[in-house]
């Protein structure tokens, strides 16, 4: 039975110009971890709904996105720059790339702690405690992080999905104690700071003992130093343009408007997740393959995530009233938002192009396509957020999306030029 399937995903290559197999394993354990997290997080989310008041949870979103302010350039510059490494079978760039970025995650370590000291000057100890502590684990995490890339960039999709179906229930049901016990949002921040410090030790452990771990270390490797500054810089511009809402609510709105807006936006970077699966998969492929052979197929694998990602925007523009209504009731002035923003999902797609860019370390092309729209999403969230408040963040975000799928269009119109026929992944 198995040979038979094999068999036909192998025939089925002809039409879909991907390697099937490997496409069918690795799918269905991320799927299997989406399903979980996604199952996880709506459990988490109807209990916070209902156990904090909507500006503690603005608080506890708030908080969170500052200390990966402080952290995101340092995780994305080690995972991109272990990435191409990784994948051809040179683990020992692992520690190189952590030594590198040592010095740069103690500087986030401080910058987060004088934001702490900040928010304890002007009386909110909520936060101040968050970013404490969070300055004081930060190294920690940014070092723990390199052990999912590394899972990412080798392929291995079944070990990372195994642990985080440990992870996850952990983390969610450490977190719901610590809300059902004290209804305080610097208590859930501080819980879920330690709790993924544990996690990520655990699977850095995980990593360094797995099979042929140690004996793939001792192959020469370099650690692109120039190509993770540049990753780095760009993850976090890309994280400002991302979080910029939250930052801007925060200051105009306050607390509450922050957490109507986190309830709005769940649903859909969850399904975004689902759309960008197969991107991730692809990514390990890429890096093995000459890149002018890969950006041949990219307008056409392109295409297919659209056959996922439509059908889904329809279904979810319809089920939304009803999963505010019974899920989330308190939130139900959210819908509107969540159906308007749910059409971001159409510029998912895009994420085949990034895993080209990264897998192949095109410095240039990642400027263009990250730079441009998280810019526009800055000044348009600058100019709405303070005059229409939610709903102005919402059309910030779909105009840097509408932006950056024109300009990915540009580029496809660029390299078709060069293309040739597809060849199968």
């Amino acid at each position: 039975m198995k040979e038979k399937a094999i068999r036909a995903l192998r025939w089925s290559e002809r039409y879909t110009k991907t390697d099937m197999v490997y496409f069918m394993r690795g799918n269905t354990w991320l799927n299997i971890g989406r399903m979980t997290s996604i199952l996880n997080g709506l459990i988490l989310s109807i209990a916070l709904a209902h156990l904090l008041t909507k500006e503690a949870y603005g608080t506890y979103a708030f908080a969170l996105t500052v200390i990966g302010l402080f952290s995101m350039a340092q995780t994305s510059g080690l995972g991109g720059g272990i990435t191409k490494e990784v994948a051809l079978g040179h683990y020992a760039v692992v520690f190189h790339g952590l030594k590198k970025i040592l010095p740069w995650s103690i500087a986030g370590a401080i910058g987060l702690g004088f934001a702490g000291l900040y928010y304890y000057a002007v009386d909110n100890t909520d936060l101040a405690v968050s970013f404490v502590v969070g300055a004081a684990v930060l190294p920690i995490l940014i070092s723990n992080g390199v052990a999912k890339s590394f899972f990412s960039a080798k392929g291995d999709f079944q070990t990372l999905v195994r642990f985080n179906l440990i992870r996850t229930p952990f983390a969610t049901l450490a977190l719901l104690i610590a809300a059902s016990l004290s209804q305080s949002a610097v208590v859930v921040v501080v819980t879920s700071i330690l709790t993924n410090t544990l996690m990520g030790y655990l699977l850095n452990r995980k990593m360094r003992s797995s099979k042929g771990f140690q004996e793939m270390c001792e192959a020469p490797s370099t650690f692109p130093n120039r190509f993770a500054f540049h990753t780095g810089f760009l993850s976090i511009c890309s994280y400002i343009s991302e979080q910029i809402d939250d930052i801007l609510l925060w200051k105009f709105a306050g607390a509450a408007p922050v957490a109507t807006y986190a309830y709005a936006l769940a649903p859909v970077r969850e399904l975004r997740s689902i759309v960008e699966n197969p991107s991730a998969l692809a990514l390990p492929k890429f890096a093995q393959k000459e890149f002018s052979s890969v950006r041949t197929t990219l307008a056409f694998r392109i295409k297919q995530m659209y056959l996922i990602a439509v059908p889904l925007v329809i279904l979810y523009i319809l089920a939304a009233p009803f999963i505010f209504q019974h899920l989330f009731p308190r939130y139900i002035d959210a819908v509107p938002i969540s159906q308007l923003a749910s059409l971001s999902l159409l510029a998912a797609p895009r994420k085949f192009m990034n895993a080209a860019i990264t897998a192949h370390q095109k410095i240039r092309e990642s400027y263009l396509t990250i730079i441009i729209p998280s810019v526009i999403r800055v000044i348009a969230a600058s100019i709405l957020i303070p005059l229409f408040g939610i709903e102005g963040a919402v059309i910030a975000l779909l105009t840097s999306e509408a932006i950056d799928y024109i300009l990915l269009g540009v580029i496809m119109r660029m390299y078709r030029n060069k293309a040739v026929s597809p060849n199968t992944q």
